[in-house]
Order: C-alpha cells, then structure tokens, then sequence
C-alpha cells in the first residue's frame, strides 16, 4: 500500500490541504503545524489499513470514543451557558442510545455506551474523565478484541522484541539472567495492553512511570509464584496490598536491575528502524541508594562467631528436621548446615557459590616438588547455577580447619554415593529457587538463636563474607590480594589487567591469618542425613500435578 501511494504521489499531503486544515481548527500555519498534522494523517493512513477488515464487518469499536468525545465538546458547552444539569444528563442518554450490531460470526454486539443510565461523574456540570488504576482516562481508545488477543498470545511488539533481545544475547546472558528479562518486558507489555497501546511509537514516559508504580506495589516475592504471569496489574496489586509495608514492593537493587533490562530493550528498537520517544529516560526511575556499601551488611564480631558455631547444628543435635537441628542432643549430621557455613566463614565465598558446588570443584594440588598438597576449591559456572561476573571464576585454597573436620571424608561419600552436587540436601527436583535460599531458612533459625537481634542489626548469611574480608584487611592483607580471594575487580587498571592471579600456595599464607572458631568442634565419623544416603527426594519437595508444582 505505501509503495502503491509513493508511486501515485500519495504519501504526503499537498501543502495546500495540510494549510486548510490547519487554517480549519484556528492553527497559524507554520512549519511545526505542518510537521504535526502530516504526521496525524500518516497516523491515520495507518490505523486505517491495518483494520481494513473493518471495513466489512459493521462493527466500529471507535463508535465508544467519538461519542465521548462529542460528550466532552457539550459538557464545554453547557458549561459556557450554564444549563440546567437534568437537560445534559437527558441529553447524554439520548447520545448513548444506539442500536445493536453483528459481528462476521452473526453475534449481536451492544456498541460500547449503550447503557442509558448516566455514570455518577458525568451527572453534572463539574464532568471529569477520571482516570482508572492504570492512568488511562475513561474517554481514551481501549484495545479492540483483537488486540487484547494478541497480547494474551504474547504477541505483544514489546514481548516480540524483547524475546529476539534476549536470543541476541544469550551467549553472554545466562538462563536466569534472560529469563529475568523477558519477565520484565512481559510485565511491560501487560501494563501497556491494559491502557489500550499497542504501538512501540506510543511508548511514552508515563507508561514506565506506571510500571515503576507497580513495582513499588507488588509484593517483594513477585515473580516467584507461576501464577504471578497469569495475573492482571490489579491483582498483583491487590497480592501485594494484603502483605505488610515490609513485604511491598521491589527491592532497590532489583528494581534497577529490571530498569536496565528495559535500558537495553529501547536502543534495541531503534536499531530495527522503530521510532521511540527520545523524551524517555529511565535513569530518573532508578533508586539511588544512599551509604555506603559496606554497611548494607554488617560484620559478624568475635562473640557473635563463637555463638554461630555453639549451636548444637555444630555441636550436636536432637535430630535433622526443623527445630530439632538446634536442640541439643548426640548428633552430627555433615549437611550444607554444617559443612557450607564452615566454608563461607572460612572461604568468604558469595552464598550460591558454596551451595552450587560440585563434588568436582574440591579437591587437592600439589605443590613444589617434596611440598605439602594444598586443598582447594573452584569457583565457576556450571549446570546449577552461575556466578556473578568473570572475576568471581577463582580458586580458593582451604584453610587447614576445614580438612580437620573431615570435608574431604564428606566430600567421598557424597561422590561414592553418585551425587554430582556437593551438597545434595539444598536441592529439590521440583523447584528452581537458588540453593542459597534453601540453605537461608534453615540457618535463619540457628542464627536468631545465637544473634537474637540479627535482622534488624542487618546480619545474615552473606555477613560472613563481610567479616571474612574484614579479617583480612586488619590483619594487613594487601587489597589485591583481598580482591583474588573475594572474586572482585582490581580497584586500578594496574591491579585488574596486569596482576597475574595469587598462586594457590601464596593464598594459603593469607587464609591462615583468618581466625580459628572451630577449634572447640571434633572431627567425628561422616553421618549424612538419611535421606541423602538413601537417595530419596527431598522431603521439601513439593509434587507436581499438571506441569505445575504444589
């Protein structure tokens, strides 16, 4: 159609009918009045061939905006010569009623606005259009049916170009990473069909404004539950409004992350041809955090520590289950309870990567000729989870306290047993949740035990890396050398492109220099927990029924 009318010389307007109409609704006729109503016209030109079907059908879902708009135009009017209210509102019923139409399938279709009865905020001359939960005036176009189809089909311009986005990139996104975008863009694109648009050149500033809104609302374990994708922008406010203030809304860091997905999305546009709104700006949605960033985590003192590993999860215990991990009682059981805080404390490893382990990422190098084997442990990507950037792809040598209490002896029997995870008990086949979060709620209720005020002194799990790296630094390990143990960047270009690694034997020197907590423990016989050494599904699991788990 487009060539058929540059051929014909009908693509633009001729300047003398862009000036009548112009000169029509009282415009000056200038340069920018002729840009604009162009652009009206090919506006139209495009809304019109692409519902060229309903042309034939009878049906014109438009009917419901003109009227609102002539609604709109008397209200102006009545206003102006101070009509009596009850003459607008016989008026507006008589504009309402209009007789019904078929579809191509023969159904009857009420036109939108036939109900005769006067909406409360029409009822007088003070007549808004308000605007809904979506930011969406009453007056403005809805989506046609076809158009809310192909938004539940996912075949939304958004969540097309957000997926080839993500196809682009997946050799450098990994799976998590891109299936965070794709929930973001199709987050995007559900806010965008419930106001009606549908167009990537309708994107505007307000429609991320909107989004950002919601974010806010939702409750902070969006996205965890696969009903969450099924749900509308209301209801996932409406989940997000039963929990308390301190479970509502996105987190800081998160939020960003999301915004730097949909940063990445608009270049990505306009590098296919698409026009988007220069005036969008995303970085004024970003939370700008405030403090420093060390004190989102506060260190672990030494009394603390001695507490931590006092718990009878160390000690000895009644049993495995629940609450009985932190009851006194006979038993060791050698679990990620045990073993995994003892690495991060002494390793200062991120949680997920202790938890992701495999049992071929442990293991011993020998050192110079006549020299002691070194024990250490790898820190790279593989099939249970990934790690954070390139820098966090490390080798750790193990302080000597680890091997004492028998790591290595838990390390053969978990591999004699056919498990390729180092620690088997974090995983469920049913889930997808990161290990670290099976391994949080079970120590949570040790560490309240031992730090009674832990969560609002900002004390977790990932505060044993804080302290590790604290120790370092008092005890006069170099930053660099910090860096190399901790998985982080150099602070300098010197320090991150021509420092060769720490050797393995070197780092030992410094692994030492961490305090020793454990000293109070005994090595004692691997016990494993039954289930493990039975092979048996997790007792956490949740079964599946239709695909789904619950």
């Amino acid at each position: 159609m487009l060539d058929a009318m540059r051929k014909n010389d009908m693509a633009c307007e001729r300047p003398s009918r862009l000036e009548a109409a112009i000169n029509e609704v009282g415009g000056a006729s200038t340069p920018m009045n002729f840009a604009l109503s162009q652009q009206a016209i090919f506006r139209a030109l495009s809304a019109a061939n692409f519902a060229a079907a309903r042309r034939y059908d009878g049906v014109r879902s438009e009917d419901a905006l003109g009227i609102d708009l002539i609604l709109r135009d008397r209200i102006a009017e009545q206003r102006e010569i101070k009509l009596a209210p009850s003459s607008i509102n016989e008026h507006h019923a008589n504009l309402h009623r209009q007789p019904a139409t078929r579809d191509v399938q023969g159904t009857i279709v009420q036109p939108a606005g036939s109900n005769t009865s006067v909406p409360k905020e029409r009822a007088g001359l003070d007549v808004e259009f308000p605007r809904g939960a979506s930011g969406v005036r009453a007056g403005d176009k809805k989506p046609s049916r076809k158009a809310a189809e192909v938004v539940r089909s996912e075949e939304h311009p958004v969540v097309v170009l957000g997926a080839k986005l993500i196809a682009k990139n997946a050799k450098i996104w990994d799976v998590k990473t891109q299936r965070q975008a794709g929930q973001i863009y199709a987050l995007l694109a559900k806010v965008l069909s419930e106001q009606g648009v549908f167009e990537i050149g309708d994107l505007r500033q307000s429609h991320f404004a909107d989004l950002d809104d919601l974010l806010a609302n939702v409750a902070k374990s969006y996205g965890k539950s696969p009903q969450d994708q099924f749900r509308t922008t209301a209801q996932l406010r409406a989940v997000g409004a039963a929990k308390p203030p301190s479970e509502r809304g996105l987190a800081p860091e998160t939020l960003n992350r999301h915004l730097t997905f949909l940063g990445q999305l608009l270049p990505f546009m306009r590098s296919r041809g698409l026009q988007v709104d220069r005036d969008i700006d995303l970085t004024l949605l970003r939370v700008r955090t405030t403090g420093r960033a060390r004190d989102k985590r506060a260190i672990i003192d030494d009394h603390e520590l001695a507490a931590i590993f006092e718990l009878p999860c160390f000690t000895g215990c009644a049993g495995w289950k629940g609450e009985s991990a932190f009851l006194k009682g006979p038993l060791v059981f050698h679990r990620a309870l045990y073993f995994a805080i003892i690495l991060l404390y002494y390793t200062g490893a991120r949680r997920e990567e202790v938890c992701g382990l495999t049992v071929d990422e442990v293991g011993w190098l020998d050192s110079t000729p006549g020299g002691k084997r070194l024990p250490f442990m790898q820190i790279a990507a593989n099939k249970e989870r990934r790690i954070k950037n390139s820098q966090s792809k490390r080798f750790i040598a193990l302080h000597p306290e680890i091997v004492r209490l028998g790591f290595f002896d838990y390390v053969d029997a978990i591999r004699a047993l056919g498990y390729g995870l180092l620690f088997p008990d974090l995983k469920s086949p049913t889930s997808s949740s990161p290990m670290g979060d099976r391994l949080y709620d079970e120590f949570s209720r040790g560490l309240a035990i031992a730090i009674p005020d832990a969560s609002t002194r900002k004390k977790a799990i990932h505060s044993l890396r804080k302290t590790f790296g604290n120790n370092l630094k008092r005890f006069g390990v170099s930053a660099e050398i910090r860096g190399d143990m901790l998985g982080h960047s150099g602070a300098t270009v010197t320090e991150e492109v021509y420092c060769d690694p720490v050797a393995l034997k070197s780092m030992m020197l410094e692994i030492m220099r961490v305090p020793i907590v454990t000293s109070h423990l005994k090595a004692a016989k691997i016990h494993l927990l039954p289930w493990v050494s039975d092979r048996a599904t997790a007792p956490f699991s949740r079964r599946r029924t239709q695909g789904r788990t619950i």
